[in-house]
């Protein structure tokens, strides 16, 4: 039997169709247990935890990710501090985005949270939210509410994880990896950095291998200033309020303090924008009785950065480690 050309095509469009379902079945289920962040915080924040061991959580961004939490364990056993720390950094993470899981945050009871403040926090760069009012934290908790609860409708009716085709080309760059390799990445509950595994290898990569400060001009990443102007009122500080008052109201301790900037990223930032900065954690820090301390000026003649906005993840670059180790021991002992 002679195929015509009709006949091709359609054969050749439904073979196509055939084989797009199967690979969408099979990054659906391969991929499964590393890309449902959403699940997997869920699943960490109601772990039983140890009843005899108080918490310390650390909260922020990849500027947070690179701090060695074994170094600080070691500091506080050593101080006979009975202490368990957990990393809770996620990279590209903003401060509003924490608000989700507060309650679940609280609910796990801990002694005190360390949160990791940065100068994009208070930037007007939000590539998910734009508008700027004081309903801020009610608008974006319902848009978080909303999408969740559309997504879970979605994935409930397809049978499919949805956050396995937010990067499409990355999951299936992953998939090919982990089937070459033949490991394939599981999430832990006894990770005392949980979120970090959902970091792919290149990122680990980019946050240990440090750079030369001479290499800055080449890797410099411009404040979003212009046109993502700093907003002294706007989502990020409201947050980081509604977040701090939340946590004291349950009397949990907390001590923020500002992640590491080298010079060279600090000086594209407007001088104004800087001391505002500055300003509105001082103001945070005696409104809500909080430690405040300010680390975004050190470092600047250590080779020990990735990046002009971050310090490498290295055993190389510890000090940033012990000087946190230190203001976790004067917090305690305050």
């Amino acid at each position: 039997m002679i195929l015509t050309n009709k006949s091709k095509i359609s054969i050749l469009i439904s073979s196509s169709l055939i084989l797009s379902l199967l690979i969408l079945y099979y990054v659906n289920e391969f991929s499964r247990p590393f890309y449902d962040e959403e699940k997997l915080e869920d699943m960490w924040y109601s772990q039983e935890f140890n009843p005899q061991s108080k918490k310390i959580f650390l909260v922020g961004s990849s500027h947070v990710a690179s701090i060695n939490g074994t170094h600080i364990q070691e500091k506080l056993i050593s101080q006979n501090k009975n202490y368990e720390l957990y990393n809770l950094a996620k990279g590209v993470d903003f401060i509003e985005k924490r608000i989700p899981k507060l309650q679940n945050l609280i609910e796990a009871d801990p002694e005190l949270v360390v949160i990791g403040i940065r100068y994009m926090d208070f930037g007007s760069y939000r590539p998910w939210y734009e508008g700027s009012d004081l309903s801020l934290i009610t608008k974006l908790q319902n848009q978080f509410f909303l999408e969740n609860t559309v997504k879970t409708e979605l994935e409930s009716i397809l049978h499919v994880d949805l956050n396995n085709f937010n990067n499409p080309k990355l999951t299936t760059f992953q998939i090919f990896s982990w089937a070459y390799s033949g490991k394939i990445p599981e999430p832990s509950l006894d990770s005392k950095t949980p979120f970090a595994q959902l970091w792919n290898e290149n990122q680990l990569d980019e946050i240990y291998n440090m750079t030369s400060t001479e290499d800055f001009p080449n890797k410099n990443r411009k404040w979003p200033g212009n046109p993502h102007k700093f907003e002294s009122n706007g989502i990020g500080v409201q947050s980081l309020k509604y977040i701090v008052e939340n946590l004291r109201r349950e009397n949990i301790d907390v001590l923020i303090y500002t992640t590491p900037h080298h010079k060279v990223f600090r000086d594209t930032i407007p001088i104004d924008d800087q001391l505002n900065f500055i300003k509105i954690l001082k103001e945070i820090e005696k409104q809500y009785d909080v430690d405040v301390i300010l680390l975004h000026d050190k470092y600047d003649d250590l080779d020990i950065w990735v990046s002009p906005d971050h310090i490498a993840k290295n055993p190389q670059a510890i000090i940033h480690s012990k000087d946190l180790a230190k203001i976790i021991l004067e917090a305690l002992n305050s």
